[in-house]
């Protein structure tokens, strides 16, 4: 991936990749507080990983979006998302989506999607290529920082393999060492029962039956770095291990794994570590995510009064669902729900053809709801147009032709060095500024000698102050309307 130098302006390159404000919360880990905001150590952290084949379609990060207010995250990284180039971009809920892919075509791609709630802990993301993006997240007692993998598949060579695991090494050693380090995606390995005896420094028993070869390179690299795969750690049913689905149901594989410090393997929460078979997005793999803490001290016990009023609440009245994309309908979100409860019968003959037919009605009805919406902005832009109605119409163009918050991933500086973290990058723009308008100027001072000569027309007289204030003054007033 190549990414322009910042040296000339480049108007049709967007700004720099910073993490926005948001809401204070104190549920998921993160403390919002004057200045910097930090994940904290001592509460649960849920990391994940997710292979979602695809987030080219209309509407498809908005089921993502409605899959993932089911479960409780912070952030999850995803695979194949084939968007091209690198950037940002923002979700009506808040959500934050880095992504990077590749400058020729809308193959592989890799991203991240964080929190509302935990967005403003990002310190800076480096996109590498279509199959490599690194987040840092500040946190207490040490950051924390995530690497986004997505490896070749069986049908690449091993000189592909070899130069993947080469660059992921080359992010793996740019880590601060008291960092956190999580290493997570679809690996396209398999790792073994078989490789439990001579590996279990790093992995646990829970895990395919056989290794692969690509299983074994992934030992290796786990081993060099003083990493475990987390999980394999937890004893679960195998349902929630297997992370991928052959299409007609007959195998099941454990490719997706989270890897993280064995310095930091009491933290995690083996339980809680496992896939999640009931999280649909029509994607032959299914979630995997961690949760995990890294306190240092026990904490006083809280009292569980206020959760279990929650939990009560939550049991018997549910969850108020947000709808905020404003073509998204419920008879949608329940085609969504209608899909996932059919997910677990998709491998038997009755139960695969209508789950077909529901993932055909998801896509059939997201796509009519968009062109509905899209027609009924048409017909109010016209309206508008039509009652003189000028602003309103421009405002409702405008929401309809721009990419909201889509921005580039990062800048280099002037030794074309990728900038990531925020204060480097704040810098880099000072200096960059400080540059570009630090000149001097000179002019021709024998002009304030020579007074300028009007003719005696009056169109060609120098415009006066009270004659602008005067036009002003007349310009229709702006009203707020609906």
């Amino acid at each position: 991936m190549t990414i322009s130098k910042l040296n000339i302006p480049d108007r049709s390159q967007p700004g720099p990749m910073t993490a926005p404000s948001v809401g204070r919360s104190q549920d998921r880990g993160v403390k919002y507080a004057t200045g910097a905001t930090k994940i904290r150590g001592r509460d649960n952290i849920t990391i994940g990983t997710w292979n979602v084949r695809t987030l080219r379609p209309n509407g498809k990060l908005e089921e993502l979006s409605h899959e993932l207010d089911r479960y409780r995250w912070n952030i999850i990284g995803l695979s194949e998302a084939r968007w091209k180039f690198h950037g940002e971009l923002c979700t009506d809920e808040g959500h934050k989506l880095y992504y990077s892919g590749s400058e020729m075509k809308h193959e592989h791609g890799v991203g991240f999607i964080i929190h509302k709630d935990t967005v403003n802990a990002v310190m800076g993301c480096k996109p590498v290529s279509e199959r490599l993006i690194s987040l840092r997240m500040r946190a207490s007692p040490f950051n924390i920082t995530i690497i986004q993998v997505y490896a070749p598949t069986t049908s690449h060579g091993d000189d592909e393999m070899e130069s993947f695991y080469s660059h992921v090494q080359t992010l793996v050693d740019e880590t601060p060492k008291k960092d956190i380090l999580v290493v997570m995606g679809d690996w396209n390995s398999k790792v073994g029962e078989d490789a439990q005896p001579d590996w279990k420094d790093v992995c646990g028993p829970y895990c395919n039956p056989e290794t692969n070869d690509r299983g074994l390179r992934l030992l290796d690299f786990a081993t060099y770095n003083n990493l475990v795969l987390a999980n394999t750690l937890g004893q679960h049913k195998a349902s929630r291990r297997w992370t991928w689905h052959s299409p007609d149901g007959n195998h099941h594989n454990q490719i997706d794994y989270i890897l993280d410090k064995k310095r930091f393997r009491s933290g995690i929460n083996v339980a809680r570590t496992r896939s999640f078979p009931g999280a649909d997005v029509g994607s032959d793999h299914d979630l995997l995510m961690m949760t995990f803490r890294t306190r240092l001290k026990n904490p006083r016990n809280p009292s569980k009064s206020g959760s279990t009023l929650t939990e009560t609440a939550s049991e018997l009245l549910g969850k108020h669902r947000h709808v905020k994309k404003p073509w998204i309908t419920k008879e949608v979100l329940k085609l969504c729900d209608r899909r996932r409860e059919l997910k677990c019968k998709r491998y038997n003959p009755d139960g695969a053809r209508e789950y077909r037919e529901a993932n055909k009605l998801v896509k059939n009805g997201i796509k009519k709801a968009k062109e509905n919406w899209i027609g009924q902005q048409c017909e109010e832009v016209e309206s508008s147009l039509n009652k003189n109605n000028s602003r309103k119409a421009y405002q409702l163009v405008k929401n309809l032709t721009t990419v909201k918050n889509s921005r580039s991933a990062t800048i280099q500086d002037k030794d074309g060095k990728c900038l990531v973290e925020e204060k480097e990058i704040l810098n880099r723009w000072t200096q960059y500024c400080s540059e570009l308008y630090n000149y001097e100027l000179q002019g021709d001072p024998s002009i304030l000698d020579c007074p300028q000569h009007y003719p005696d027309n009056e169109e060609s007289q120098p415009i006066l102050r009270e004659e602008v204030e005067v036009a002003v003054n007349a310009l229709k007033r702006a009203r707020h309307q609906a």
